[in-house]
C-alpha cells in the first residue's frame, strides 16, 4: 500500500505466463537494471520518490491466492452495508473502519498491510476516507491515508486498476432472510447484493514504500460494489491487502527444465558468474541482488583453497562490477583446472601416476647402455665362434640376442 507520498512506485512485474515478447537478451538486460534498482534501494540511494519506469517482467501470483481473502471478505461485507443502506456506510463508524483493516494484518504473518479506500460520498464524515493498518515493531499501526496522500489520483494503481475494470459481469445474489418468524412481513426477505470473486480484484506492480514500511511489496485490490437502478454492479472503493516482498529470494540462476515455476523467474540467467564456474543459488537471503554462489565447475578448484567457502560470492562480484569496469572480472573470478585426468578436485593434488623426469632419463640411458655393451659382446662373439669349444659359441650367441630383447622389453 502507498501509505505516504513517499511510496516509490518500482519496476512492473506483469502477470504474463511467459514472457518473451522481447529478446532474451532484452529480458535478462531489463532485469539487471532492475536488480540495480534494487540494490540502489538497499543503500538508501534511491530513496525520494517514484521512478515510474516499468519492466515486463513474469510474476506469478498464485502462491498467494488464499491470502487475498481478508480483502475479498472485507470488500464483500461493505458491498452488503452499500446494498442494505442505499449506497451509504453512515451505519459505521471509524473504530469500525480501522477494526476491519487492523484484523486483516493481525490474521496472517506474510499480510504487511491492509486498507479500505471509499469512493467520495459513502461515508458523510469525510470527504475522503482511507483507513490503514500496517506492521510496525511487532504491533499493528493504523492512519487515514486520506489525511496526506490523494488515493483518488490517476498514478494510484491499487485503486484505480480496480475502478476501471468492467463489472457488469461480477456476481449478483440472491439471499432469503428472514428477520421476525412472527411477523410475516419478516420471512422470507429477499436481499439482492453484489459478490467480488478473486477474478474482480487486481495485483499492482510491486513497489517500495518508502517513508512508510520501507520494504517491498505487492498489493490486491478487491473491489467494493453497490447495485444502480438498472441492477446492474458499480465501483464504489477498494479493500485491499499488501505482501511483503522483502524476505522472497532473488534467483539469479539459470533455470533448469527441472526447476519448478517461482514467482521471480524473470531474474533467471542475470547471474555474473564467470566461465569455469557455476551459480548456486543462496537460500534465505531475501529480496536482493546478488543472491548466489559461483562455484567451480567439475574439472576446476577453487584458488584459495584454505577458504571457509570455496566459492565467489555473488553479492561481491555485482558490487565489483558496480564500482569498476568489466575488463578483468574473467580473470578475477575464475576457478584452476585441476591436474591431468582429475574430474573433480580441490588442489593442485594429482589424480594419475606421476614419473620423475629425471629418473626416467637415468634408467633410459641405463638401458641403453646395457643394448649397447650386449651387442658389441655378441658380435665379438660371432667374430670369434670358430674358436668357441662344445657349441659355447651358438649357447652365447642366442644368450646375448636374448638379454637385448629382454633389455629393450
Amino acid at each position: 500500500m502507498m501509505m505516504l507520498k513517499g511510496w516509490v512506485s518500482v519496476y512492473s512485474l506483469l502477470q504474463l505466463t511467459r514472457c518473451y515478447s522481447a529478446s532474451t537478451t532484452d529480458r535478462v538486460q531489463n532485469a539487471k537494471t532492475a536488480l540495480d534498482y534494487v540494490s540502489q534501494i538497499e543503500t538508501n540511494q534511491a530513496c525520494n520518490g517514484g521512478t515510474e519506469e516499468v519492466l515486463t517482467l513474469a510474476f506469478n501470483h498464485s502462491a498467494w491466492y488464499t491470502l487475498t481473502d481478508p480483502a475479498i471478505r472485507t470488500a464483500n461485507y461493505l458491498s452488503k452495508i452499500l446494498a442494505m443502506d442505499d449506497s451509504k456506510l453512515n451505519r459505521l463508524d471509524d473504530a469500525m473502519f480501522y477494526s476491519f483493516v487492523r484484523n486483516n494484518v493481525h490474521g496472517d504473518t506474510l499480510i504487511f498491510g491492509s486498507a479500505i479506500a471509499l469512493k467520495p460520498g459513502l461515508y458523510d464524515k469525510y470527504e475522503k476516507f482511507c483507513p490503514y493498518a500496517f506492521k510496525k515493531n511487532n504491533s499493528v499501526s493504523a492512519f487515514d491515508i486520506a489525511v496526506n496522500y490523494d488515493y483518488l489520483l490517476p498514478s494510484t494503481e491499487w485503486y484505480n486498476a480496480v475502478k476501471i475494470k468492467d463489472f457488469s459481469n461480477a456476481t449478483v445474489k440472491e439471499d432469503r432472510i428472514t428477520y421476525n418468524f412472527s411477523d410475516p412481513s419478516q420471512n422470507n426477505v429477499p436481499f439482492l447484493q453484489p459478490i467480488a470473486s478473486y477474478s474482480d480484484g487486481r495485483w499492482t506492480l510491486p513497489y517500495y514504500d518508502c517513508g512508510g514500511g520501507d520494504i517491498w511489496m505487492v498489493t490486491y485490490s478487491s473491489p467494493i460494489l453497490s447495485i444502480d437502478l438498472s441492477g446492474q454492479p458499480v465501483f464504489q472503493g477498494v479493500a485491499t491487502i499488501d505482501i511483503e516482498l522483502t524476505n522472497i529470494d532473488i534467483n539469479q540462476c539459470d533455470a533448469t527444465k527441472a526447476d519448478k515455476a517461482g514467482a521471480l523467474d524473470v531474474f533467471r540467467g542475470t547471474h555474473n558468474c564467470q566461465p569455469t564456474t557455476k551459480c548456486v543459488a543462496l537460500v534465505g537471503q531475501g529480496f536482493k541482488r546478488g543472491s548466489y554462489h559461483c562455484a567451480c565447475d567439475d574439472g576446476y578448484y577453487f584458488p584459495n583453497t584454505t577458504a571457509a567457502v570455496k566459492a565467489y560470492n555473488g553479492a561481491e562480484i555485482e558490487a565489483y562490477i558496480d564500482l569498476t569496469n568489466t575488463s578483468d572480472i574473467a580473470l578475477r573470478y575464475k576457478c584452476l583446472p585441476c591436474s591431468r585426468g582429475c574430474d573433480k578436485c580441490v588442489d593442485t593434488t594429482p589424480c594419475l601416476f606421476q614419473t620423475n623426469p629425471v629418473v626416467r632419463s637415468l634408467v633410459v640411458f641405463v638401458i641403453i647402455v646395457m643394448i649397447i655393451g650386449c651387442c658389441f659382446i655378441s658380435i665379438i662373439v660371432l667374430k670369434y665362434k670358430n674358436e668357441m669349444v662344445n657349441g659355447n659359441a651358438f649357447s652365447l650367441r642366442h644368450m646375448y640376442l636374448g638379454s637385448i630383447h629382454g633389455v629393450a622389453e
